[in-house]
């Protein structure tokens, strides 16, 4: 590989993913989707008639069982890229979900303490200024 070509897609897949925890989600999920195509490209190219696994196969038609396996954990993992994503999506719906009733309750329960504040200041008023019981 030259110095200056780009890092191939499954070693951009694979160190991002050793830092997903290090990355806020919304992050996280652009970068993966963004990495789906090219990692799909890199594939595409081993499997092509003039592509790696072609020429290996050529070479050794003994492993084609092995090639054939690795396009079978390819597939696998094109998979499981495009469900960590769809349950990013959720996660991310299920944050503004979690972020929108945190306000909602926090709301309310400013409203209550105003309230109850109000009720309580207005009954030691009445208290102190002898408007209360005997």
């Amino acid at each position: 590989m030259k110095a200056d070509a780009a890092p191939r897609p499954s070693n951009v897949l694979r160190a991002l993913l050793a830092e997903a925890n290090r990355l806020p989600l919304a992050e996280l999920r652009l970068r993966l989707c963004a990495l789906r195509a090219p990692l799909q490209d890199e594939w595409a190219r081993k499997s092509d008639p003039d592509g790696l696994y072609a020429q290996v196969s050529e070479e050794d038609p003994a492993r084609a069982p092995e090639l054939e396996r690795l396009r079978g954990e390819q597939r696998g993992i094109a998979t499981a890229l495009r469900e960590l994503i769809l349950l990013s999506d959720r996660a991310l719906t299920a944050l503004e979900t979690l972020a929108l009733r945190r306000e909602r309750l926090l709301a309310r329960l400013r409203a209550h303490e105003r309230r109850e504040n109000r009720l309580l200041l207005e009954a030691t008023l009445r208290d102190v200024g002898g408007h209360g019981h005997a």
